[in-house]
């Protein structure tokens, strides 16, 4: 007779819990909010963001030193230089964080750097080496899917 009951109490215990969660279950799952996916940089973007730094110093050293004489005075060299190496290390910390707006940030630097370069630098091809940068983040970006990983 013992072990009849027990049964029956064991089967009321699993039923219960068929039915779904209890009141005070559903009230902590829903106070936890969903975990949002793991953001992985991946070895190409990492490697892609350090390039960004070291092009930014590279830029900002060939505007000083290969330049032309536009009438544009050192003063003005220096700081367009700083400026421009200033706006593009920016936005490589701002995009390791995942902020999209470090993006924006890179493509004005990029167009900038351009701007500048054209005034400066003695061949217009050399104002445009600051596409190439901007166009192997975008290939990475879009090849491994992760321009929707920015917030």
């Amino acid at each position: 007779m013992g072990s009849s009951k027990s049964r029956g109490r064991k089967n009321q215990r699993t039923h219960k819990s068929s039915h779904g969660p209890t009141p005070a279950q559903a009230q902590r799952s829903a106070a936890v909010p969903a975990q949002p996916a793991p953001r992985v940089r991946g070895g190409w973007l990492t490697a892609m963001l350090i390039i960004i730094v070291i092009h930014a110093i590279f830029t900002a050293v060939l505007l000083i030193s290969y330049h032309k004489n536009p009438g544009v005075t050192k003063e003005v060299l220096w700081a367009g230089a700083f400026l421009v190496a200033l706006l593009e290390i920016a936005s490589a910390v701002v995009m390791w964080f995942w902020k999209k707006w470090g993006l924006y940030l890179f493509v004005a630097a990029t167009l900038a750097s351009i701007g500048f370069g054209l005034v400066v630098y003695p061949s217009m091809l050399a104002a445009f080496h600051a596409i190439i940068p901007l166009g192997i983040l975008a290939y990475i970006l879009q090849g491994q899917d992760k321009l929707k990983l920015f917030e």
